[in-house]
């Protein structure tokens, strides 16, 4: 889904736009170890997943580095040697693209991303660096291509699998890890946790912002996750999610009112913050993780490893309801 503009936790080759920083870790192997059958399926195809390191604005402008799927050890490398050793550890999934490009065209991710969302994202939350998994996918009639974000499921266990090995983990590299998926990224969150849920137990928080996921089996997946803290958050009027409610005829875990909770009860390990009071843009934004107040006074304190705010109750202690006195 596009952002709107574009909620925790990411391409097409960059040729242009790359900085000059060229310097890689020596002696890093291409090939993800341990990955080769997860990621079988991508061998020889058309528009794979890939691996995007942002690398900051030296100049005023982002620049990138972008990665086959197949060398994730040689992107996890180049992340963290381009990553003040202070900042969090961030892996972002994007959601969809939506402008741009005829019908079966590849959409516009990772531009929106790598232009408009991550450069905003890392200056607010204080990661010049950033991982970001790109899942390709064409534009297609119905503007929901699930099928093309569940593909890219064995590429983000392939990439967790090896943040958790000894040569990446947080005893070689230390610091807050925050996985994100934004909107149909969560697809692809989805189907790596229906996969192999032990693989997420690496990271420190998980965070889903206007999640693209039907709400009505969301809590049989997000049950087997085990990062430390975890929060689904949710705008019951975001603008992009009504539009996809209306053309598939299901609700959106990312929208997922009171009610909607009442028929769909919530996973007992995930907290549900609903932030429709203080999503700003008359509460219509899909964007609101990285602009307006619950970026400001809710996703910032989730990436800082903090506590958010945490309203009142609502359907159950963790469903919350966060409005404009509890900042």
């Amino acid at each position: 889904m596009r952002k709107i503009f574009l909620p925790f936790i990411m391409i097409a080759a960059l040729e242009e736009g790359c900085s000059d920083q060229s310097a890689m870790v020596q002696s890093t192997p291409t090939q993800a170890v341990g990955c080769s059958t997860l990621l079988n399926e991508y061998v020889n195809k058309d528009h794979a997943p890939e691996l995007v390191v942002y690398e900051g604005m030296p100049q005023g402008l982002p620049t990138y580095k972008t990665f086959t799927i197949n060398k994730v050890d040689e992107a996890l490398a180049y992340y963290f040697s381009n990553k003040p050793t202070a900042q969090p550890i961030v892996l972002y999934i994007h959601g969809r693209a939506l402008e741009g490009r005829r019908l079966g065209e590849y959409d516009r991710e990772p531009d929106e991303s790598r232009n408009d969302v991550v450069p905003v994202f890392t200056a607010k939350y204080n990661s010049s660096s950033l991982l970001m998994l790109h899942w390709p996918h064409r534009r297609t009639a119905n503007a929901y291509p699930d099928d093309d974000a569940r593909s890219a499921g064995n590429a983000l266990l392939c990439t967790v699998r090896r943040l958790n090995s000894p040569d990446f983990n947080a005893t070689k590299y230390p610091g807050i890890r925050a996985l994100i998926a934004h909107s149909m990224g969560t697809l692809a969150l989805e189907q790596a946790i229906n996969t192999s849920s032990e693989d997420l137990s690496g990271f420190d928080v998980m965070s889903i912002f206007a999640a693209a996921s039907r709400a009505s089996s969301a809590s049989s997946w997000l049950s087997k996750v085990r990062t430390h803290k975890q929060y689904v958050l949710v705008n019951t009027l975001d603008i992009v999610l009504e539009v996809l409610r209306y053309s598939t005829h299901f609700v959106p875990l990312g929208m997922c009112s009171t009610e909607c909770l009442q028929s769909n009860p919530p996973a007992h390990n995930v907290v549900y913050l609903d932030v429709t009071d203080v999503a700003g843009a008359l509460h219509r934004r899909h964007d609101y993780f990285v602009k307006g107040a619950v970026a400001d006074e809710v996703v910032t304190r989730i990436l800082r490893g903090e506590d958010p705010p945490m309203g009142v109750s609502g359907v159950s202690e963790n469903h919350r309801i966060i409005r404009r006195q509890d900042f």
